[in-house]
């Protein structure tokens, strides 16, 4: 490696550090993205089998941040499709808009509708720290237990009351996208119930599958000269006065100038040698299942609270991009959640609850299913317990004795966030590395 250039070593080749990456590389950085996957794309790359290509769930651009729209759409160039959102939630074994609109409303069972009329005026205060008591205080009791108590309970695998608030706010924000559609209190959910016309958000997607935008940020660090190294087995890092010296990996040892880590947390703090902070992460399984006749469904996810379920979310690839899927076919990605790595036994013992499950909710016969794909994704949720924000900023603070090593993406930063917030904060951290960088083609 030339010495005349800084060196920016990035541990994962997500959507956050491709993009550090490459705008770093435009700078005159001299970039190398370490990745222990064979693909790029980490909790954004897409799984392919013949003619079917599958996300991992729903991932979509959608931002109003002009910055990183304009990035977006550089990368993507032709790729870019426009997509109408839809999705809905199945409650009381019917499916429902989501956000809801007036005619779902009136849909509701009556004891429901009266039960959540009265919580508009009777809905407790919010004086704690955890999820359920905010919930509470912002939708009232009846939508708490008939929505959110049983959803995050499978989802999270924790009690909802060891939970903290600030996780009600993250996975809220990501299911309303639109700012326009605020639901952040239950008068907001009447609000937007009672519109008279519902409010269309789009947002854009690349033809081929979510890990177009990956794969085309690797290639153009690697066209300004840059590395992306897969299969990175086992990465070592040296320390010395305060800084990470080196990096070891696949049998090579490289001197650091800056280090930039988007991979978990307590795994850089083993490798540096500071006290592992008791921060945990959901890990995904994701059941992508190849139908053989077309669903029929306009909506591009599902939401299924249901305790009697297995099933968390449903996504619809060809309601993406009708490139994902061959001619007259679906494609169903099932997602659960593991409360730590999912094995394969894990994965494999709840294949038959998710075809029961697929029948139950309607979205297809067993007799249709040509295959199912098990995938497992390690990591993907950071999970917001109570005295988490205490761990992650007594990391922080330790972490600064190492001048050159900055945290960056959802797993590093455990930030529950979406690839537009990683990607601006991958541009906001080129900023502060290389503030006088000049770009390059």
């Amino acid at each position: 490696m030339s010495s005349s250039k800084r060196r920016v070593h990035i541990v994962g080749a997500g959507v956050n550090g491709l993009t550090v990456g490459y705008a770093l590389a435009q700078r005159g950085f001299e970039v190398v993205v370490l990745e222990k996957l064979g693909c790029v794309g980490g909790l954004a790359r897409s799984f392919r089998y013949g003619d079917f290509a599958f996300d991992i769930g729903p991932h979509r651009f959608h931002t109003d941040n002009p910055r990183v729209s304009k990035f977006i759409e550089s990368i993507l160039g032709d790729e870019a499709l426009t997509i109408e959102r839809h999705s809905s939630v199945l409650l009381f074994g019917k499916y429902y808009h989501w956000p809801l609109r007036p005619h779902s409303l009136l849909r509701l069972p009556k004891s429901a509708l009266v039960r959540c009329f009265f919580d508009l005026f009777k809905r407790p205060k919010f004086t704690t720290e955890r999820f359920d008591d905010y919930i509470k205080s912002k939708y009232g009791p009846t939508l708490y237990e008939i929505f959110f108590h049983d959803y995050t309970l499978k989802y999270c695998w924790t009690d909802p009351a060891k939970l903290h608030a600030t996780w009600a706010s993250a996975s809220i924000d990501r299911a309303i996208i639109d700012k326009r559609a605020s639901m952040n209190t239950l008068f907001d959910t009447l609000k937007v119930t009672l519109m008279p016309k519902p409010v269309t958000t789009k947002f854009v997607y690349p033809k081929h599958g979510v890990d177009v935008f990956s794969t085309k940020l690797a290639a153009r660090i690697e066209s300004l000269g840059g590395r992306v190294v897969l299969d990175v087995d086992n990465i070592e890092l040296s320390t010395a006065k305060g800084r990470v010296t080196s990096v070891s990996y696949g049998g090579e040892k490289d001197d650091v100038d800056v280090l930039v880590w988007t991979a978990p947390i307590p795994l850089l703090a083993e490798k540096i040698g500071l006290r592992k902070p008791n921060l945990r992460y959901l890990s995904l399984v994701a059941f992508n299942t190849e139908i053989d006749h077309k669903v029929g469904l306009d909506d591009q996810w599902i939401y299924f609270p249901s305790k009697d379920l297995t099933l968390t979310r449903a996504s619809f690839p060809e309601n993406f991009s009708p490139f994902m899927v061959p001619e007259g076919k679906s494609g169903i990605c099932v997602e659960i959640t593991s409360p730590g790595p999912a094995d394969m036994e894990f994965a494999a013992s709840r294949q038959k609850n998710i075809i029961n499950d697929l029948e139950k909710v309607r979205l297809c016969s067993r007799q249709s299913i040509l295959d199912i794909h098990i995938e497992r994704v390690d990591n993907t949720y950071p999970l917001y317990e109570l005295g988490y924000i205490e761990e992650k900023q007594r990391f922080k603070e330790a972490l600064k004795s190492f001048a050159n090593v900055r945290l960056a993406g959802r797993t590093g930063l455990f930030w529950y966030n979406n690839m537009d917030n990683s990607i601006g904060q991958a541009l906001q951290l080129a900023d502060e590395l290389a503030p006088e960088g000049e770009l390059q083609d």
